[in-house]
């Protein structure tokens, strides 16, 4: 599942926060024969965070503080609804997430404790299901999970829900819905028995992954090391800021080519404000290869680590405070400019924001 939206530089945030975004779901041969739920048992839902005047108008603000930490909404809609109940039979279902906020961050967690089994991320579908407790969701990642309600009773409701996490309540306390706390998304309600009933079996095999490795990249031995950081009160990486059609000798690379890319938000660089940054790059998807936390980070990376799949292919990762994530890019096929951006929308608009050149 992909989405698209406004892109216009210093205003993307504000439009995208007003409604300029939609979802494109891509089907092939190879997924259609894995009997994998269709029809309405395949289901969109789109996270997001907004607040309302006293007369029910969007409210976006820009000072400052937001800026700096990323736009928080004080209500949740799913599908463009509050309290979303998504009614559901007795059957197996296939639920994509995306989380389409400007900046807030989910634990999702079932209030039961179910675990997930995760089929899908960013780039379509995994190997092989994986099962997690939870799953972290930051800005622009998408998810999928299969759901099997078959043995829950007719009336029955499960609650997804947010679940807490470490070290960014104290930016957002004023805020109804503070990052890093606990609040429900939505409900399922099992309201009828499936016609026929449902037979329906995960397959064990999902799709075939041609995983990538240090033997055939460009540069196994100098990454492209790109720091996220603060300078002069604004976030940039590497220390530069955006330039529409510019780019950096060091982000000059061959068409064609495999490149090792790490991002860095304070595992080696030192100094300034730490926050987490859900790094998407444009064009083609990537694989993570490793992570690395600082250990004077360790609690709060340890409060959603558990919940990251990196198992498939990815155009978002989500680079804790502390933490270096290397990646393997393939630049195939086409030349130009390809932008990589901080998905936090209020820090690309502030210049987190770069081109690759690729040659």
């Amino acid at each position: 599942m992909y989405w698209y939206h406004s892109h216009t530089h210093e205003l993307t945030a504000k439009q995208v926060y007003s409604g300029l975004a939609g979802l494109i779901i891509v089907n092939d041969d190879e997924e259609a024969k894995l009997g994998l739920p269709s029809g309405d048992k395949d289901l969109p839902i789109v996270i997001q965070d907004r607040s309302f005047t006293a007369e029910n108008k969007l409210s976006y603000t820009s000072h400052m503080r937001e800026h700096m930490m990323g736009f928080l909404g004080e209500e949740i809609l799913v599908n463009g609804k509050p309290d979303f109940q998504l009614p559901v039979s007795q059957s197996a279902y296939r639920l994509r997430f995306l989380n389409g906020s400007n900046s807030r961050i989910y634990k999702l967690g079932w209030d039961d404790g179910s675990p997930f089994t995760v089929i899908g991320t960013d780039g379509g579908l995994l190997e092989s299901a994986v099962t997690r407790r939870y799953i972290t969701l930051a800005p622009a990642e998408r998810v999928e999970i299969w759901v099997d309600f078959r043995d829950k009773k007719i009336g029955s409701i499960q609650t997804l829900k947010s679940l807490p996490f470490q070290g960014m309540q104290h930016m957002s306390a004023e805020n109804a819905l503070p990052e890093g706390g606990e609040f429900s998304i939505m409900s399922v309600k099992v309201a009828t028995a499936e016609e026929g009933g449902d037979s329906s079996q995960l397959p064990e095999t999902l799709s075939k992954i041609d995983r990538l490795d240090l033997s055939n990249v460009a540069n196994p031995e100098i990454p492209l090391s790109i720091a996220l950081r603060m300078r002069r009160m604004n976030w940039w990486l590497n220390g530069e800021d955006f330039e529409m059609l510019e780019a950096t000798p060091s982000e000059r690379v061959s068409v064609n080519s495999h490149q090792v890319i790490q991002f860095d938000n304070g595992f080696q660089t030192r100094g300034g404000m730490r926050l987490p940054h859900p790094m998407h790059m444009h064009g083609q998807q990537f694989q993570i290869i490793k992570r690395e936390i600082r250990r004077n980070y360790q609690g709060t990376y340890d409060s959603l680590s558990e919940g990251f799949v990196d198992n498939g292919w990815k155009d978002t990762v989500l680079v804790m405070p502390g933490e270096r994530v290397t990646m393997i890019k393939p630049f195939e096929d086409y030349k130009g400019l390809f932008l990589y951006h901080c998905h936090n929308l209020e820090h690309e608009d502030m210049g987190m924001m770069r081109n690759f050149n690729v040659v």
